[in-house]
């Protein structure tokens, strides 16, 4: 649930900040939730190139969770033309979210060049301007709404069993 929380939080950071690229993902029916995981839970750790998670974790450990939303942010904005050019194709666009290898070949290589496009999507992260308690308040908000969708689901799963019932009483 809490997850999901923040993957509807940070659809509404895009919204307000990238608005092109967040209404195109939305329209496209790709969901925070279907890409947002290999940064969020994996912390990145299978997704970045090894010399760039020390950066990662560097600015993780000093900003906690408040990092994960700008480095997503930073992502996205530098993903944008991509996004943007791959118009439905839901599988690219998922493919360039979820940071698969093969788009980025040059980036798995070993290199002390600190200008790949990680190492750009890290120094533009710690450039991103988010307030710890603006996104605290997008949190409550989209936890209240979280729990009342369940609500309904746990109301019509219960309707659903009762029917059940009454269908297998009448047999």
């Amino acid at each position: 649930e809490t997850f999901a929380r923040d993957a509807q939080v940070f659809q509404r950071l895009l919204n307000n900040r990238i608005p092109e690229v967040g209404k195109h993902l939305s329209s496209s029916g790709v969901v925070p939730e279907a890409y947002l995981s290999k940064w969020v839970i994996g912390l990145c750790v299978h997704v970045l190139p090894f010399r760039c998670l020390f950066e990662y974790f560097e600015q993780f450990l000093k900003h906690g969770w408040l990092f994960l939303f700008k480095f997503g942010i930073a992502l996205v904005e530098t993903l944008g033309t991509q996004l943007l050019e791959a118009k439905r194709d839901v599988s690219k666009m998922f493919s360039y979210l979820r940071l698969d290898k093969s788009l980025f070949p040059d980036e798995l290589k070993e290199t002390k060049e600190k200008n790949t496009f990680f190492d750009q999507v890290l120094q533009k992260a710690q450039t991103i301007e988010l307030e710890k308690s603006e996104i605290e308040e997008m949190r409550k908000e989209e936890w209240k709404i979280l729990q009342e969708r369940l609500e309904r689901v746990r109301q019509r799963e219960k309707e659903l069993d009762e029917e059940d019932d009454e269908s297998d009483y009448e047999s």
